[in-house]
């Protein structure tokens, strides 16, 4: 359960450091699952503006992610 809790403050600490833009495009297709049509309304941007964008932003937030120092195990040790 500690490792769970510490996988998603990660992941929100490496949202947390996307720009806006890229912030909405992950939430709308990978947390409410959203069609990249509905996206490019939302966004008011084209299909493939979308798929771009996503692409970019999932790569970013990969980076992110890769950089941050893992927590492991119950006594807070970093790796």
């Amino acid at each position: 359960m500690f490792e769970q809790e510490s996988e998603r403050l990660q992941l929100h600490k490496a949202l947390s450091s996307l720009s806006s833009d890229q912030r909405e495009i992950i939430c709308l297709k990978d947390f409410h699952d959203f069609s990249y049509e509905e996206i490019a309304q939302i966004m008011s941007i084209e299909k493939g503006t979308v798929m771009s964008r996503l692409h970019r932003a999932r790569m970013s937030l990969k980076k992110k992610l890769l950089n941050q120092p893992i927590v492991a195990g119950g006594n807070n040790e970093v790796y």
